[in-house]
């Protein structure tokens, strides 16, 4: 016998719509968003004896986001003796239909730490 059947299930789906009911093990539980967007949804589980478990996350609901580079000039360097590295600026296209709270992430292929920004990129 599965401990959670019978267990209250609450999920806040981060758009004003809430869903109660008794968990059933095997059932899924589906809804329907009317816009695209980023939603902080909440779920909660509750058993007969008071015990329960909160798990809050970001649901991105939408197509995949396709963001473009670009390179303003000329991008061909060669190292002088004395330089372990050189850079680049990049422009980042197509970011402008994100939802905000977006999460980009860029990294090389050299061990460095990878470079995090949200959308919107920039703010008017």
């Amino acid at each position: 016998m599965n401990h959670l059947t019978g267990a209250s299930l609450t999920i806040d789906w981060g758009d004003g719509a809430q869903t109660s009911t008794v968990l059933a093990v095997g059932n899924s539980y589906n809804h329907f968003y009317a816009a695209s967007g980023v939603y902080p949804v909440t779920v909660n589980v509750s058993d007969s004896t008071g015990c329960s478990i909160t798990s809050n996350f970001n649901l991105y609901f939408g197509s995949t986001q396709v963001l473009g580079l670009s390179t303003p000039g000329n991008t061909s360097l060669c190292f002088e003796p004395y330089q372990d590295s050189v850079y680049f600026d990049f422009t980042i296209l197509n970011w402008e239909q994100d939802p905000s709270s977006t999460y980009y992430q860029f990294s090389c292929n050299d061990s460095s730490t990878a470079k995090v920004a949200y959308s919107p990129l920039v703010v008017n």
